[in-house]
């Protein structure tokens, strides 16, 4: 097995070559290995004495069509948790995966300091912590996003961790707000502002 003779009368026997096998005594060729696997299989072990097998793709990888090509491995954003895959599965909400090949995805950290929320994490990105933009505001490190300044409150930059009260004479009605309004004394004759 995994030898041939095709001359009469010779001695020894020879090697089949690479990508032939033959399996049997007493051959006169070895025959040529078949690697055409389906979807989620590639072919191994052909040689010698062996024509080989299709094998699932393993873990981290897939193979999305029949054919002699071998596995691929997953990109980012995506997993195989199980073998023989013809396409890799998409991270779900609150996760990612940032490297190829994998089999499972990785837990968002939504984790971050005061006057900081987390942004982007999804597909094959962590994301990051990003400074809160104006009128908004953060005070304690933690999972939670920024929040809008209550009425009467404003920020007028980014990454503010405490919302400012509006100053005397001036004065906001609506949340979020980046400065606050000044108030109008104006009045008609004969009323006052009160």
């Amino acid at each position: 097995a995994g030898q041939y003779q095709g001359s009469t009368g010779a001695l020894a026997c020879v090697d089949c070559a690479s990508g032939r096998f033959q399996s049997g005594t007493g051959a006169s060729s070895c025959g040529a290995c078949n690697y055409n696997c389906g979807a989620g299989h590639f072919h191994a072990g052909c040689g010698l004495y062996s024509a080989g097998a299709c094998n699932k793709c393993g873990t981290g990888m897939f193979k999305s069509a029949a054919g002699t090509h071998g596995c691929s491995d997953c990109g980012t954003g995506t997993f195989a948790d199980v073998t023989g895959l013809s396409a890799c599965k998409a991270c779900g909400a609150d996760l990612f995966q940032d490297e190829t090949g994998r089999d499972q995805c990785k837990q968002c950290d939504y984790h971050c300091p005061a006057a900081q929320e987390h942004t982007g994490c999804a597909g094959g990105s962590p994301g990051t912590c990003v400074a809160c933009a104006a009128g908004t505001a953060k005070s304690a490190s933690g999972t939670h996003g920024c929040t809008g300044c209550a009425a009467g409150k404003f920020h007028g930059t980014a990454g503010a961790a405490q919302c400012k009260d509006c100053v005397a004479g001036t004065f906001h009605d609506l949340a979020g707000q980046t400065k606050c309004k000044n108030c109008d004394y104006h009045c008609a004759a004969g009323s006052f502002h009160a």
